[in-house]
């Protein structure tokens, strides 16, 4: 529930300083957030649409580590 208010926060502080586009981030592998991001307008980003990862971020997965992968959506 928290990244839900997190979210609805962010979408109205946008709206009140009236950017033209805002970018976010949301984990490729749990795209709740992303379907989120969707229902207040946002799309994955054309101008920048490959998937991006923070070296040492991640997660053990079988005794490897992989870093996680993120997703831009703009509004």
């Amino acid at each position: 529930m928290l990244c839900r208010t997190h979210v609805i926060l962010s979408a109205e502080y946008v709206i009140k300083k009236k950017f033209i586009t805002t970018y976010g981030l949301y984990d490729v592998e749990r795209p709740t957030i992303g379907k989120l991001y969707n229902r207040f307008g946002a799309v994955d980003s054309k101008s920048h649409p490959y998937k991006i990862y923070f070296p040492g971020y991640g997660k053990n997965k079988n005794g490897k580590f992989k870093p996680t992968e993120w997703i831009y959506p703009s509004v």
